[in-house]
């Protein structure tokens, strides 16, 4: 199926992917030194000096990065109503590469809609208040906030200047109860005190105003870098994010040299990208969609090698993960529960840190509990299973996914009635529940090839038949080398559900019945590989005769 390219197609996808590893790291270099080449005085400078020096700056410039680890695409939020007592900080942000968006706290002059994604919010928490009472300077930032972080953020971290411990209190309880940041809390505040780093004086007003110390931006820049050390495996995500900002602009650079001058620069890259996309396509015939698509997934697969390259340099990271034999912990009124497993596979369960339990087999550890306890470590271990198939979920499946017809969708194939239903269970399992047919959904999992997807040569929508069960079920399904059994479970629609697939039922359907399917979800391409690979075992497995 992939021998559809021609032999000149694969092999300049190839050379494509060579050549980008082997210019990235020089790119920037190689763009400014065109840039200056013009600019050199002779008698002073060679042509030859000015490459020697600017190659030396391309290999360190795309791993330059702040030696603060604080979020480098644009994912930190400044909010103070007075922004020359914001400058310090601005200019702190700014000098270790830092871009932030600014707000004065004005009602009127917040976007209309919550922004995408933020980390880390610079908070002052007198937003044209000073003087007034505590709940109305932090009602005013509830209101803010609300209009600034979206249900759906992610984590992060709020750093407000305040020196009175009762204001951040009062802020945190009063975020559990705003009907749009309970259900995205902060991880945590932390603060700083201005009076370290500002002077201050009465306003006309009669609040604080602040003036700027001489020596406030290191101090603040010092202070930033201890804070944010205490912010632990947060720090992870921020280290990933930012390896992805510079990997994308890696990208961006190897692609994008100026090799020719700037008036026929957007015509020349316009060819070289069309050029791609039809590489990728196997054909020279393809409309503009087409041509968008592919010259953008020809930047998806080297996007990927030049992420890994920059992950295995992640050393900083080092310095937020610690070896630990906890798996899950929950906290109980002012109790503290934990989980953890040791090296030796010996289970144990805490109780604010005293051992209360522990053995090999779990079950029998927590049915040694009394209760209360052992109804909480019931609760708990369920939270733990459930947060691995949450976790298996994400990686590995669409939950809401396109209607596209696209390798990897998951079909619903309703059988004929309920006795159609428990003969097809029979083929899976020996004992099957049939008392709970609808805990049993029957499946087709497209599994057409990628490149056939990319360049548009789909003749037939190729797909093998399963079965979906929930978990909670504890069936053994039959043995047989045919079958290929997912595993973990998975959360879908909040249950917990396994799958199974039967190589045997590998079948062609028209296009046009599959694109008529709703896909209930989406199997991603990792584990989609490994099914197609034992799906390619499965079907050109030798056949061995023997007599005894």
């Amino acid at each position: 199926m992939y021998l559809r390219n021609s032999k000149t197609a694969r092999w300049f996808v190839s050379l494509l992917r060579i050549v980008l590893s082997l210019v990235v790291d020089v790119a920037l270099g190689l763009r400014k030194l065109i840039d200056r080449e013009l600019m050199v005085t002779p008698g002073k400078e060679t042509k030859d000096a000015v490459q020697a020096k600017l190659t030396q700056k391309a290999a360190t410039t795309v791993h330059e990065s702040s030696t603060m680890n604080i979020p480098m695409n644009g994912r930190v939020i400044v909010i103070d109503d007075n922004i020359t007592e914001s400058l310090p900080l601005l200019k702190v942000l700014s000098r270790n590469h830092i871009p932030f968006t600014y707000y004065n706290g004005r009602i009127g002059e917040l976007p209309a809609k919550p922004l995408s994604c933020t980390r880390l919010i610079f908070l002052d928490i007198e937003l044209e208040t000073a003087g007034q009472n505590d709940i109305t300077k932090v009602s005013k930032v509830i209101t803010v906030m609300e209009r600034l972080i979206p249900r759906d953020n992610g984590p992060y971290f709020i750093l407000v200047w305040a020196k009175d411990d009762h204001l951040i209190q009062l802020l945190s309880e009063r975020l559990t109860l705003s009907e749009t940041l309970k259900l995205c809390l902060p991880l945590g505040i932390i603060s700083l005190e201005k009076a370290i780093y500002f002077d201050s004086k009465s306003d006309e007003k009669g609040g604080l105003e602040y003036v700027e110390k001489g020596n406030a931006i290191e101090k603040i820049e010092e202070a930033l870098d201890e804070k944010l050390k205490s912010l632990g495996v947060f720090q992870i995500f921020i280290i990933w994010e930012n390896l992805v900002h510079r990997s994308s602009a890696r990208i961006v650079n190897g692609f994008a040299i100026p090799t020719s001058p700037a008036n026929v620069w957007n015509e020349n890259m316009s060819a070289i990208l069309q050029r791609m996309a039809k590489a990728r396509l196997g054909s020279n015939v393809a409309d503009a969609v087409a041509l968008l698509k592919n010259s953008l997934g020809t930047f998806n697969a080297s996007f990927e090698d030049v992420l890994e390259v920059e992950t295995n340099r992640a050393y900083s990271a080092i310095d937020y993960l610690r070896t630990t034999d906890l798996l899950f912990s929950l906290i109980k009124d002012k109790d503290l529960y934990a989980l953890e497993l040791n090296a030796d596979d010996l289970y144990t369960l805490k109780k604010n840190g005293k051992t209360i339990g522990n053995g090999k087999n779990l079950q029998k550890v927590i049915n040694n509990l009394t209760e209360p306890d052992k109804g909480f470590c019931i609760q708990m271990v369920d939270l733990y299973e459930q947060s691995a198939q949450l976790i298996n979920t994400r990686l590995h499946l669409d939950t809401a996914p396109s209607q596209e017809l696209l390798p990897g969708n998951v079909y619903e194939i309703p059988p004929k009635n309920g006795d159609h239903k428990k003969e097809l269970l029979s083929n899976y399992f020996a004992n099957p529940n049939n008392k709970n047919l609808d805990d049993y959904t029957f499946i087709e999992l497209e599994v057409s090839p990628v490149c056939d997807y990319a360049q548009n040569k789909w003749l037939k929508s190729r797909v093998i038949s399963g079965l979906m069960y929930h978990s909670s079920d504890n069936l053994d399904a039959k043995t047989s080398e045919a079958f290929y059994r997912v595993k973990p479970s998975f959360l879908v629609d909040g249950v917990s559900i396994s799958i199974i697939l039967d190589f045997r039922l590998f079948k062609s359907i028209d296009l046009e019945k599959a694109r008529e399917r709703s896909v209930k979800i989406r199997i991603k391409s990792e584990l989609l590989g490994d099914i197609v690979a034992k799906l390619a075992n499965h079907v050109n497995r030798p056949g061995i005769v023997f007599i005894e």
